[in-house]
């Protein structure tokens, strides 16, 4: 996929300015995000793609303050319920005044301040755009869906690693936890817990097509099947790290099902099958992005284009590298 270089380094500008202002944000983040941001919104203004990049690190940032081992289960479950109150409009006073306050920089603010008034901050630019009422309620409910997902995946992986000591660094793992949830069941919260959805329906808000709001129930099964591309491209990627960190993902899920209907296989020859049949479902939602799109109601249509770019880029990029880590040239 070819990239205008002009407007990688604008995407790249645009997120520094805006870890120079809150840094929470993790500026390792910044390559990957910006070739995504240059090729997925290749065909919109400069200040859309700024203002989805505030977006693309807020969400880095609270999954990675989530998988922080000091935060405790009632703070995490009380700035969850802050982050949802405040895109919903609740409480945003009290962010705004923060955050306008801080002048440009951030930076005497703790790490749940920052995420709030970024937060903020974004709510409030968005909505000035005047969204469509239907487009507004989706980003909302796909924003509690990636909050909680991203919670929840914290929660499981702690509670099934419990039993279960640090695995010594090996290609493959040597125990499999138990109760792992059936693939499909797992799958509806990690495709949200990945964040594409909620970025997606961002990047809806900011289109200004009067005729969007009409083809987003077409739209959704797209979404959700790229968001299903984007996750397995991710934990076959991340998958060594997830097991440091004990983490849960859909390899742990279809290696447990594997599992459960061959009990005689050990956990390694599990993991290996599990490889393979992600990679093959990987394909298959890919496929499915491009068939969905060309039944679509309007296949050419902007979004339904970037749509094409983003699962491409940004599977691309997994391919061959940690996509948190990836460095251009």
């Amino acid at each position: 996929m070819v990239v205008r270089t002009e407007q990688l380094v604008e995407a790249r500008t645009d997120l520094e300015r805006w870890a120079n202002r809150y840094p929470i944000f993790n500026r390792a983040r910044l390559p990957a995000l910006a070739l995504t941001l240059a090729a997925h919104l290749a065909d919109r203004p400069r200040a859309d793609r700024s203002l989805i990049g505030l977006l693309s690190l807020w969400i880095a940032a609270f999954d990675e303050l989530v998988d922080q081992d000091w935060v405790t289960s009632s703070a995490l479950h009380e700035l969850a319920y802050q982050c949802k109150a405040a895109v919903g409009g609740v409480a945003g006073d009290t962010y705004h005044s923060l955050h306008s306050s801080c002048s440009w920089s951030c930076t005497a603010l703790s790490s749940g301040e920052q995420l709030l008034c970024a937060l903020d901050e974004l709510r409030l630019r968005l909505m000035a755009l005047e969204p469509d009422i239907t487009l507004t309620a989706y980003w909302q409910d796909t924003f509690g869906r990636m909050i909680d997902g991203i919670v929840v995946q914290r929660e499981l992986g702690a509670s099934l690693y419990a039993g279960i000591s640090d695995q010594p660094a090996s290609e493959h793992p040597i125990l499999l936890p138990a109760d792992v949830p059936p693939y499909d069941v797992l799958m509806r919260t990690l495709l949200h817990s990945i964040g594409v959805p909620h970025y997606l329906a961002t990047c809806f808000l900011t289109y200004r097509d009067p005729e969007l709001a009409d083809r987003l129930p077409s739209l959704i099964p797209v979404v959700e099947a790229c968001a299903k591309a984007v996750r397995l491209a991710n934990d076959l990627r991340s998958w060594r790290r997830d097991i440091r960190e004990r983490n849960v993902n859909m390899l742990v899920a279809a290696a447990a099902a594997i599992s459960r209907s061959e009990p005689g296989l050990s956990a390694s020859e599990c993991h290996v099958r599990a490889l393979h049949q992600l990679a093959e479902r990987l394909a298959i939602h890919v496929a499915e992005v491009h068939s969905l799109l060309n039944a679509s109601l309007r296949p050419d249509g902007a979004a339904e284009r970037g749509l094409v770019r983003l699962v491409e880029v940004v599977t691309g990029v997994y391919a061959s590298h940690d996509y948190h880590t990836w460095q251009s040239g």
